[in-house]
């Protein structure tokens, strides 16, 4: 169990005034209102510990060894790529582990997000949805190849493989692409000229294409090649 501060100066000063285990560890129970009593080493060791030291303050973490600086580098240029990027998704896509991530994030001064809801669905919400369901069946019905011509792409990381790029359309899949870096707007503009020499002129001339609107995906030198 880990004591906080006063009650590590209560157990030693009930000691202290006491000179009597038993009677401490009644007392800490009385004042704390907890059930499990302080073990008779713990009470001895703060003791010991103050007497020797100076001071009940934890230890822990004090002697902890300096970061390499290419760890924090490289944790602070992936959470610059991405902001909203999770600790454990960092501590995936880098292999450090959770808390290395965490103190490297600190050393950069960067706060990584949180999941939170934020977009709960009420009835006006539902019904958009059933309209726009509507509005695309007859808009797919009027114009059946639609579909065949619009191509919807993302990336994504896997554990195993890195990161992975695709585009699918009704009839085909363009990739997948791998790559081994975090995607930045010079990387995208590669991987979109790589998906466009696979196209047909149909496809090129009519054909629609979908991105979510990442950093590297709405900057100016991906847009101007989009």
């Amino acid at each position: 169990m880990e004591y906080t501060v006063e009650q590590r100066v209560f157990l030693v000063h009930t000691y202290w005034v006491t000179g009597s285990i038993v009677n401490t560890q009644l007392e800490f129970r009385r004042k704390f209102g907890v059930r499990k009593k302080p073990a008779k080493s713990t009470i001895q060791s703060l003791a010991q510990k103050l007497e020797r030291t100076g001071t009940l303050l934890s230890e822990r973490g004090k002697n902890r060894p300096e970061m390499p600086k290419e760890k924090i580098a490289i944790v602070g240029d992936r959470l610059l790529q991405s902001p909203k990027k999770s600790l454990r998704c960092l501590s995936q896509e880098t292999g450090y582990s959770y808390s290395t991530c965490q103190w490297a994030a600190k050393k950069v001064n960067h706060h990584p997000s949180k999941i939170t809801s934020v977009q709960e669905l009420g009835d006006v919400d539902k019904d958009k949805r059933v309209w726009y369901c509507l509005w695309f069946q007859e808009f797919v019905h009027d114009k059946r190849r639609i579909l065949d011509i619009t191509w919807f792409s993302d990336e994504a990381w896997f554990h195993l493989s890195g990161y992975v790029w695709r585009a699918i359309s009704g009839l085909r899949i363009i990739g997948s692409i791998f790559f081994n870096t975090i995607v930045d707007s010079t990387l995208y503009c590669r991987i979109f000229y790589n998906f466009m020499q696979q196209l047909d002129d149909v496809e090129l001339t009519q054909g629609y294409f979908q991105q979510d609107s990442a950093m590297c995906h709405t900057s100016n030198m991906s847009m101007e090649l989009i």
